[in-house]
């Protein structure tokens, strides 16, 4: 049977990886329960997680990306890119360092919005990607703020 619009299902077993996979491929979004601190604040461990197939058109810096990588889905943001859009840069929202290159064709989707509780938040605007394009600017920042109240704490 087809239909005029596609049909979103929501997965939330662990090994359930395959089939969100297979359903992107086939321009299906799905929702699933986000598991891990990695993009605290933005997306809190146990909130829902929408993620659209990927755009034809190239993917916009800031959007939160579904990506695999060690057999695992992960949901990271994307912050630039090289080699003509080819290899993208991934980082976790809570990190105060580090992130990943990823090839852009290895972009299983991109978030749309995220449910937590009774709210929903769109994470597929501009003014979101821009929250957290500059969460990744402050990134030295809150490291240093994090040193700093480290040893802080260990003298006190």
């Amino acid at each position: 049977m087809s239909y005029p619009f596609p049909l979103s299902m929501t997965l939330t077993a662990p090994e359930s990886s395959k089939v969100i996979t297979d359903l992107l491929r086939q321009q299906t979004p799905v929702s699933f329960r986000a598991g891990g601190p990695s993009m605290n604040p933005t997306i809190p461990d146990g909130a829902i997680l929408h993620i659209l197939p990927p755009p034809s058109r190239p993917l916009k810096r800031g959007s939160i990306v579904l990506y695999e990588t060690c057999g695992r889905l992960t949901a990271h943001r994307y912050v630039r890119a090289t080699h003509g859009g080819r290899r993208i840069y991934i980082v976790a929202d809570a990190a105060l360092s580090g992130g990943v290159w990823v090839a852009a064709d290895a972009v299983l989707g991109v978030a749309a919005w995220t449910k937590i509780g009774d709210r929903r938040r769109r994470l597929d605007t501009a003014l979101a990607r821009g929250r957290g394009l500059l969460r990744y600017a402050l990134r030295p920042l809150r490291r240093g703020l994090h040193r700093l109240l480290l040893s802080h704490r260990s003298h006190a």
